[in-house]
C-alpha cells in the first residue's frame, strides 16, 4: 500500500504541475499561493564548517533576496551525511525543503552503507550541480616528508603506527586515504572518522592524526603557518593557490580514485512540481554566473558547473557505476 500511495502522490503532483498558473515575480503562482510562500529550508547534511559551507551560505542569501522569502540553512549532520539527506528524501515535495548535497552522500553512500534509507536516483530531483573541487593530501609538521615518494618511505617505516582522518565513513577523503596509505603504501594505517572538516583539521594540526585528505581552503592557513604540509592534489590540474604541489598522477599515482572530484549540488525531493524546479534552476544558475558569487566559489576552492538537471543526473549515474567498484577494490566494509 505504501508503494501505491507514493505512486499516486507522485502522479498527483505531476498533474498539478501541468496546470500550474503563470509565472510571477518574485516567485511563481502555485495553486492559490505564490512560491515560495514561506521560509525555505536548505538542509546541509554535515556540521558547519564543511567544504561547501561558504558557497551554500552565499547561495541562500542571494536566493532570499531574489525570491522574497528567507532561505534558511538547516545543518543536520551525522552518519557521513546520510541523516540529513534522508530527511530531505522524506520531506514534502513542495519546494520548501531543499538539499545541499555532495557526491559523498549521493554516490559513495550507496556502496558504503548496508541499509541506505534513500535512493539517490529515485528520491531526488536535481536543480543543478553548483561546483566541484579536488582534494589535497596533507600531513602535520611532525611528518618528515615533502612529497608522496618521501611519505611512502616514511609510511613503510612507521607501518601500523600511522593514522589518517576523514569527515565520515565512506566519503571521498576516507576512500582516497584508505587506497593511498593501506592499498598503495601498505602502511596499515588507522582511519579516524570525524563529524566535520573543522574538528578533523584541528586534530591534524595538533598531531593527533598523521595525515588526511581535505580541501585546500581549510588547510591553507596552517600550510602558510608551516603547521601542515601539502603533498599532493587529486584531479588533473594543480591547485592555483598552491602551484608547487603536484598532482597524484604527476607523482606516479594515476589511480582512478585520485581523479574523482568532490562536487556540491542543490536538489529537491522527487515529486517537486516542475515549475518550481525550473524556477530554482533558473535563479540558481543566474547566481552562479555572477562575478561576486564566482569569487565565493573560487575562495572555497570550487570550479563552477551550473549544469542542467538532466546533465547533473547523468553525472550522478556515471559515478554510481564507478565508485562501488572502487569501494570493493579498496575493501571498505559497508556499515
Amino acid at each position: 500500500m505504501a508503494a501505491v500511495y507514493r505512486i499516486i502522490r507522485s502522479l498527483a503532483w505531476r498533474v498539478a504541475g501541468s496546470v500550474a498558473l503563470v509565472c510571477a515575480a518574485p516567485g511563481i503562482a502555485w495553486a492559490d499561493a505564490p512560491y515560495p510562500s514561506r521560509p525555505v529550508h536548505i538542509v546541509v547534511p554535515f556540521a558547519p564548517g564543511g567544504p561547501s559551507d561558504p558557497i551554500v551560505r552565499a547561495m541562500a542569501d542571494k536566493l532570499s533576496a531574489r525570491l522574497g522569502q528567507v532561505f534558511v540553512l538547516d545543518f543536520k549532520g551525522g552518519a557521513a551525511g546520510t541523516i540529513g539527506t534522508d530527511a530531505v528524501a522524506k520531506a514534502a515535495p513542495d519546494g520548501h525543503t531543499l538539499l545541499a548535497a555532495s557526491s559523498d552522500m549521493l554516490v559513495n553512500a550507496t556502496a558504503t552503507f548496508k541499509h541506505l534509507p534513500y535512493d539517490p536516483l529515485r528520491d531526488f530531483t536535481f536543480i543543478t550541480q553548483v561546483g566541484s573541487l579536488p582534494l589535497v593530501f596533507a600531513v602535520n609538521a611532525s611528518v618528515p616528508a615533502t612529497d608522496l615518494r618521501e611519505f611512502a618511505a616514511y609510511a613503510r617505516d612507521k607501518r601500523g603506527a600511522l593514522s589518517y582522518g576523514s569527515w565520515g565513513h565512506g566519503i571521498n577523503a576516507h576512500l582516497a586515504g584508505e587506497w593511498l596509505l593501506n592499498r598503495s603504501m601498505a602502511a596499515n594505517a588507522t582511519h579516524a572518522s570525524y563529524r566535520g572538516l573543522g574538528p578533523l583539521t584541528q586534530d591534524l594540526v595538533g598531531q593527533q592524526i598523521s595525515a588526511s585528505f581535505g580541501v585546500a581552503p581549510a588547510f591553507a592557513p596552517f600550510v602558510q603557518g608551516q603547521r601542515l604540509r601539502l603533498l599532493g592534489v587529486t584531479g588533473q590540474t594543480r591547485v592555483p593557490a598552491f602551484p608547487d604541489v603536484k598532482t597524484f598522477a604527476e607523482q606516479g599515482y594515476p589511480d582512478e580514485i585520485f581523479q574523482l572530484r568532490l562536487w556540491m549540488a542543490l536538489l529537491a525531493p522527487t515529486g517537486t512540481p516542475r515549475p518550481i524546479v525550473e524556477l530554482l534552476h533558473r535563479e540558481v544558475v543566474k547566481i552562479i554566473r555572477e562575478a561576486e558569487y564566482q569569487a565565493v566559489l573560487a575562495n572555497a576552492g570550487f570550479e563552477l558547473l551550473a549544469n542542467t538537471p538532466d546533465e547533473a543526473r547523468a553525472n550522478l549515474q556515471r559515478e554510481l557505476a564507478i565508485v562501488p567498484r572502487l569501494v570493493k577494490q579498496i575493501g571498505v566494509e559497508p556499515q
